[in-house]
């Protein structure tokens, strides 16, 4: 009897980054456009056939106007969540793909799931970039909980894979509003030490794993770069901005209330909200700390500090 392993546990993988690859993003989001942009940036003879999926037209325009290199006939529009648009966007011999989920939906796993199960049935994809949070274990906070049943089934859906956990990224802070207002305003403690990430390194290491998916088959990999309180990110910020920023925790009533407005604003119901109040609560009292050595070895380099960071910004 043969193997049923022997067909994904393999190092023969094409290179997504190939003209004869066909690589499709599933989202159009802020971690998928990293390593969009980080594509788009290769010599133009090397890069792949591409195409990227988004819920409306808006978002659609956002992606012309953000990446001009990028065809607008590349972009489709529609419900990702239907499986009959997903089984449309993997048609025409697409051989790679790159899945980041939409956080804080209920449905968040199923979709994932129906997105590997139609990357298999299309019969052409070599390889599957799953893009899923730092920690997926800490099961009280349910935006990292649902990745972690999307990684399981990932793992025995005997598809060649790769699974990047990259952590809260610096992108999620807005530092000229910051300097601007002197506050660098955060929802939990501003004395707990905290995940930094640059999101231009998950870019960067999206690169590499796509050049060589063989080197990097079955892979997990816990993208970490720095610690910091937000006292400690605001004197830095301080000290880059030359004008002093303070870190200020969003005192409770408020946090919950904002999570209200964010859920109501992408028309979810409870579940958003829930979440989000969640995770603001386990981070009060937790943090999110992680090892930097696997981003030390895929980046070739030290991750991106959050000085460096402050600097490109404001430049």
């Amino acid at each position: 009897m043969s193997n049923p392993s022997s067909s994904y546990a393999t190092k023969d993988i094409p290179s997504a980054l190939d003209p004869s690859a066909f690589l499709l993003f599933t989202n159009g989001g802020k971690q998928a456009r990293a390593a969009l942009g980080a594509v788009l940036a290769l010599n133009e003879a090397s890069r792949p056939r591409i195409r990227v999926t988004v819920h409306s037209d808006s978002s659609a325009a956002s992606l012309r106007a953000a990446f001009p290199a990028l065809d607008p006939a590349s972009i489709l529009v529609g419900d990702t969540r239907e499986i009959s648009f997903q089984r449309t966007a993997l048609a025409g011999g697409v051989t790679h793909v790159y899945h980041v989920g939409r956080e804080f939906t209920p449905s968040e796993a199923v979709h994932a799931i129906d997105w590997i199960d139609n990357a298999k049935a299309a019969g052409t994809v070599r390889f599957f970039v799953y893009v899923g949070a730092l920690h997926p274990f800490r099961r009280k906070m349910i935006n990292h909980r649902i990745k972690l049943d999307v990684e399981e089934y990932l793992a025995e859906a005997r598809l060649p894979y790769c699974v990047l956990q990259p952590a809260d990224h610096m992108q999620n802070h807005d530092v000229e509003k910051a300097v601007e207002t002197g506050e660098l305003i955060q929802y939990y403690s501003v004395d707990e030490l905290e995940a930094f990430f640059d999101i231009k390194d998950l870019g960067e290491v999206s690169v590499k794993v796509l050049k060589n998916p063989g080197e990097h088959d079955l892979a997990r990999y816990e993208l970490f770069g720095y610690a910091h309180t937000y006292r400690e990110a605001a004197e830095i910020l301080s000290r880059v901005a030359g004008k002093p920023v303070q870190a200020r925790k969003i005192e409770r009533e408020e946090a919950l209330a904002m999570c209200t407005e964010r859920a109501k604003s992408r028309a979810e119901n409870e579940y958003y909200a829930n979440g989000f109040a969640m995770m603001i609560a386990y981070n009060d009292r937790f943090g999110l700390l992680g090892n930097s050595n696997v981003s030390k070895w895929l980046l070739g380099r030290e991750p991106t500090t959050w000085e460096e960071f402050c600097k490109r910004v404001l430049a």
